[in-house]
C-alpha cells in the first residue's frame, strides 16, 4: 500500500509538471505569435510613412531633406529596381513598398541612424520629373581625383555642401584608393573618372563585397563595378542620357549624371531612368497640346514668329517625340541614347523662337 501511495504522489507530480509545460507552452507561442504580428505591423507603418516621406521629399525640387531613423538603427534598409517598378522595405520583412513612377536612387541596403533625401529636376531640355537621391550617414562616397582634376568634383563638392550639418551628404576626395579609410562606413562608393584602378589595397580588401560599389564616369559612358574579393570587377556599362550645358553655363547639376553615383548598380540605375522615360513620353504629350495651341495662334500672323515655329520648333519637337517613343519601346539605354541629338536642336530651336519675342514651347 505504500508502495502504491508514493506511485499515487509521483504521477500527480508528473501530471502537474506536464500541465504546467503545455499552459507554458501556450502562452509563451502567443507572445511569439503576438510579437511577430506587432513586428510586422511596425514593418508595414514604417514603410508607408517612408512612402510618404520619400514622395514628399521627391517633388520639393533641389531640396535636402534629412530623417531621423535612430531608433531603426540595428535594422537593414533594403531598395531594388527591376522591371521599371522599384521597391523598398526592411530586411527579412514581407512588407514592400512598390513604385513605378518616381525614380529613386539609393544603395541596395542601408543601416545607419539617419537618411539624406536630395531631389533634384532632371531637363532634357524641359523638366521631365524630379530625381530623388537617398543615402546616409554611413554612406560615404570617395571622388579619386588624380592626375587631371575633373571639374565635376568641384561642382558636386558645392552642390552637396550644407550649412546645416545633418544635412551634409558624405563625401572626400582622395588622390589614391590608399586614401581611404573605411571608418564606420556601413557602404563606400568610388567615383573614378577615366581610369578605374581595380586593385584594392589592403585596408579596403577585408570589407564585405557588398560594401563598396564603384562607377568610372567617361564622356557619356558610365561603367560600374563590384568588389570581388582583392578587385573591382565590370558589372556593366550604360549610356549618359542628358544635355551638355549651355553656352555660359558652369554648373548644370546633370540629375542623370549625379543619379550614377548614387544608384547602387547598373540595374538600380537603368530601372529608374526607364520610370524617367516614361514619364518623358506623357509629358511630350502634354507639350505636344500646347503647340497645337501655338500653332493656331501663328497661323495667320505675318510676323517671324509663324515661320519659325513651322521650320523650327515643330520638326524638333516632332523629333524628339520619335525618338523618346523609341526609347521608350525598346527599354534599352542604348536606343535612349539618340534623345539627345533632338533634345539640343529643340533647345536652340525654342531659344532662337523667345529671342524673336514669340511665345517659347517651355
Amino acid at each position: 500500500m505504500a508502495n502504491k501511495g508514493q506511485v499515487q504522489v509521483t504521477f500527480n507530480w508528473v501530471y502537474v509538471l506536464v500541465a504546467g509545460a503545455i499552459i507554458l507552452l501556450f502562452f509563451a507561442g502567443l507572445v511569439i505569435r503576438q510579437k511577430a504580428v506587432s513586428e510586422q505591423k511596425l514593418s508595414i507603418d514604417l514603410t508607408q510613412t517612408m512612402e510618404s516621406i520619400f514622395t514628399a521629399a521627391g517633388v520639393s525640387e533641389k531640396t535636402k531633406n534629412f530623417i531621423d531613423i535612430s531608433g531603426l538603427s540595428d535594422k537593414v534598409l533594403e531598395f531594388s529596381c527591376s522591371d521599371g517598378v522599384s521597391e523598398f522595405g526592411l530586411q527579412e520583412s514581407p512588407s514592400r513598398i512598390r513604385n513605378a513612377l518616381d525614380p529613386l536612387f539609393a544603395p541596395r541596403s542601408i543601416k545607419a541612424p539617419r537618411l539624406i533625401l536630395w531631389s533634384l529636376p532632371y531637363k532634357i531640355p524641359y523638366k521631365i520629373i524630379d530625381f530623388l537621391f537617398v543615402t546616409s550617414s554611413t554612406t560615404k562616397i570617395f571622388f579619386v581625383d588624380s592626375a587631371t582634376p575633373d571639374p565635376f568634383v568641384d561642382e558636386f563638392t558645392k552642390a552637396t555642401a550644407d550649412t546645416n550639418p545633418l544635412l551634409q551628404i558624405n563625401r572626400a576626395t582622395v588622390q589614391s584608393l590608399n586614401e581611404i579609410l573605411p571608418e564606420k562606413n556601413y557602404h563606400l562608393k568610388i567615383v573614378f573618372f577615366d581610369s578605374p584602378t581595380l586593385t584594392l589595397p589592403p585596408n579596403l580588401v577585408p570589407m564585405l563585397d557588398s560594401a563598396i560599389t564603384a562607377v568610372n564616369i567617361k564622356g557619356d559612358e558610365i561603367s560600374f563595378y563590384k568588389k570581388k574579393g582583392s578587385k573591382f570587377v565590370l558589372d556593366g556599362t550604360t549610356k549618359l542620357v542628358s544635355l551638355p550645358a549651355k553656352l555660359g553655363e558652369t554648373s548644370k547639376n546633370d540629375a542623370a549624371k549625379y543619379a550614377a553615383i548614387f544608384a547602387h548598380d547598373k540595374e538600380m540605375y537603368e530601372c529608374n531612368m526607364q520610370k524617367a522615360f516614361r514619364r518623358f513620353k506623357i509629358i511630350n504629350e502634354v507639350y505636344g497640346n500646347k503647340l497645337g495651341l501655338m500653332i493656331k495662334k501663328y497661323k495667320d500672323s505675318k510676323d517671324i514668329c509663324g515661320p519659325l515655329l513651322e521650320e523650327g520648333v515643330k520638326p524638333k519637337f516632332g523629333n524628339l517625340v520619335s525618338a523618346v517613343n523609341l526609347c521608350v519601346g525598346g527599354g534599352i539605354m542604348d536606343t535612349c541614347s539618340s534623345i539627345i541629338t533632338p533634345a539640343i536642336e529643340l533647345r536652340t530651336a525654342n531659344n532662337e523662337f523667345i529671342l524673336k519675342s514669340c511665345i517659347g514651347l517651355y
